[in-house]
């Protein structure tokens, strides 16, 4: 995990705490530009965090992980997955 160190301390801190995928930002106000009909229909933003939560559990991770390594191969896992 050192190697990863350095990539890891130039994360800003809004995207190391996210409880979403660390690359969509704003969702709520990307949802303003979705048509209202399909918005109606379709629960866009529940889905997209159901995908996310379904994800997050499919992260191999260690016993021996901190938190921090733990959210470290939660965001590569989702990166480059």
């Amino acid at each position: 995990m050192q190697e990863y160190q350095a990539l890891w301390n130039s994360v800003r801190d809004e995207l190391k705490n996210s409880n979403f995928f660390p690359w969509i930002r704003s969702i709520d106000e990307r949802e303003e530009y979705i048509n209202s009909e399909i918005k109606d229909h379709f629960d866009i933003l529940g889905f997209a965090k159901d995908v996310y939560y379904t994800e997050l559990k499919k992260v191999p991770t260690l016993y021996s992980d901190t938190l921090e390594e733990k959210r470290i191969r939660e965001i590569g896992y989702l990166t480059y997955k």
